[in-house]
């Protein structure tokens, strides 16, 4: 074996070595599952799935979530026709005796098989240690029961459902999707696998879906005799929506999900990755074969024949993709890119050697520029950043007290009023509503997106507040409260925080602490801001310094103000 072709050779093999070890250890997998997610192409979806959708149009004629048990009782009942029904809503508590054991009946004397569902809401060591179930007599009147719960990878995307959840301590449940397939064929449903690759039909809104409304005052002319009829939220301010491979910038709601991956499941349109054995062969195979090629021809040649490998292994993907095999395309197009690269600078050395200092000077400056991207490439903060925001707490005053002499009807229909009104006045000022903790609505200004003027929104998210407050107060409607509300700004850790099974958009750390604490010293009707949120703001501001309070878990005394207008 000549010079050139053993350097080719030791090229391929050193090539071959360090990619297999990068690949090993999963590093470039999230460019992996990126490249993967691009492979999807549309494919028809089946008519004999059909979603009812609680959509803004039926939030709209219907009235604000949750809905009355009543109502759900008038759907279920119309739904005769239907071979099985999957409802993707939580019934969880007790709304009213009656109406529950009527809503049981709708579904207990209906021909179609209704599947109900359950929640995991904790696990440890891949194991379900707490549940949420359907309450009785509706989960006893369903044919079957099965988790909704849905997971995202590190990057926020769903592609994966698993089939069954293991409890520990509790009851074990099959998935969503797994009983729907098992009524709808009576027979279970066999995979190779613990967690099916869900082969999406296509974007968002692609199931062929009827709005609830519709549905009900027959505007809808679709015949669901004998058909799969699945119930969900897919309006965005129920929140129930998650990015897929084929979201394309709009996340999907929970129900199509599911809807695809029941499909996948009917039509064993199964996805497979590529074993990590034969990554490993096809990159020793590329590597060593074009190592020993590279080496024999021109740097010319080399490129065209290194483009021609590169496209004509995409198109593979693309084939295999299409009978159900999830080639990885990372790691053998990096394997041609770098034997090139080392085969280019190799063969320059060799055959350019009266132009060596040229020849190393382009070597060295084409090597550090590949590195240098793959490196800016590769840093991906997946653990959120650290940014200054506006953070918000506002507390409904004596809440327990009250909602201990109410129904639980009137205690819903009192949060729901004032609750409702609060978000508003973060929705106008484009806040963030992080969450509800019981009575407590918790708001983030300045994230995600950029808001120079966030205290400023704020403040007046506040005051708006107070105004809707007493506004609603003085309907009569419902029990009269105040609020207490605490602002404060500072630098806190913002993104997805949680698990890789679970994961929330929200903020971290002393500044949310705070403002938290500024907020159980807010008095009903008052707006109480930090000294740092007031220093920057004081002169757009009228302000009442109140003074220097000890707050728990601060050593030092905090200086307090309190907002009276805006100037």
């Amino acid at each position: 074996m000549k010079s050139k072709e053993l350097k080719g050779l030791y090229i391929g093999i050193i090539v071959a070595f360090v990619l297999s070890a990068l690949f090993l250890i999963g590093f470039f997998e999230t460019w992996q599952t990126s490249v993967a997610d691009a492979l999807y192409q549309e494919k028809k979806p089946l008519e004999n799935i059909v979603i009812l959708a609680i959509d803004d149009k039926s939030l709209q004629e219907i009235g604000r979530w949750p809905w009355p048990r009543e109502k759900f009782t008038e759907l279920f009942s119309i739904l005769d026709n239907a071979s099985v029904v999957g409802v993707d809503i939580a019934f969880f508590e007790k709304y009213d005796e009656q109406a529950d054991s009527k809503l049981a009946d709708a579904i207990k004397n209906s021909r179609a098989k209704f599947i109900l569902p359950v929640e995991y809401t904790k696990f440890d060591k891949g194991k379900g240690t707490e549940l949420l179930e359907t309450i009785s007599p509706i989960k006893e009147s369903a044919h079957s029961t099965g988790f909704i719960n849905i997971f995202t990878e590190a990057d926020g995307v769903t592609r994966n459902v698993p089939l069954k959840i293991e409890g520990s301590g509790i009851e074990s449940y099959n998935s969503f999707a797994v009983e729907i397939y098992r009524a709808f064929l009576n027979r279970n449903f066999s995979y190779q696998d613990s967690r099916l690759i869900i082969s999406f039909a296509g974007k968002p809104g692609s199931f062929q879906t009827i709005s609830i409304t519709d549905f009900l005052n027959n505007k809808s002319t679709v015949d669901l005799k004998d058909k799969i009829v699945l119930v969900g939220a897919t309006s965005p301010d129920l929140h129930d929506d998650y990015f897929v491979p084929t979201s394309s910038g709009k996340a999907m709601p929970g129900v199509e999900v599911h809807a695809n991956a029941l499909q996948t499941m009917l039509t064993k349109s199964f996805l497979f990755e590529q074993s990590k054995l034969s990554v490993i062969f096809v990159i020793f195979l590329l590597s060593i074969l074009l190592g020993l090629l590279f080496s024999k021809i021109r740097i010319l040649f080399s490129s065209i024949l290194a483009i021609a490998f590169i496209f004509l292994y995409l198109i593979i993907a693309i084939l295999m993709f299409g009978k159900g095999i999830i080639l990885n395309v990372v790691y053998p197009v990096f394997s041609i890119a770098a034997v090139y690269g080392s085969t280019v600078i190799v063969n320059y050395g060799i055959e350019k050697r009266e132009r060596k200092k040229v020849i190393e000077t382009f070597g060295k400056y084409v090597s550090k520029e590949v590195v240098n991207e793959i490196l800016k490439a590769g840093k991906i903060d997946l653990k959120g950043q650290e940014r200054e925001i506006s953070v918000l707490f506002a507390d409904i005053r004596g809440f327990t007290a009250l909602s201990e002499k109410l129904s639980p009807h009137e205690v819903v229909a009192m949060l729901n009023a004032y609750l409702g009104e609060m978000t508003e006045s973060v929705l106008k000022q484009k806040g963030t509503l992080d969450k509800y903790i019981g009575d407590c609505i918790m708001a983030v200004f300045n994230s995600p997106l950029k808001q120079s003027d966030h205290i400023m929104r704020a403040i007046k998210t506040a005051l708006d507040m107070q105004k809707a407050v007493d506004k609603i107060s003085r309907t009569k409607k419902v029990p009269t409260v105040q609020c207490g509300i605490g602002i404060n700004t500072g630098e806190a850790v913002v993104g997805n925080i949680g698990s890789e099974k679970r994961v929330d958009y929200t903020a971290i750390g002393d500044t949310v602490n705070l403002a938290s604490r500024l907020c159980s010293v807010a008095k009903g009707g008052q707006v109480i801001i930090s000294k740092n949120t007031y220093s920057k703001v004081r002169d757009k501001v009228e302000a009442k310094k109140i003074g220097e309070v000890k707050l728990k878990g601060k050593e030092k005394p905090v200086v307090i103000y309190e907002v009276k207008s805006i100037r």
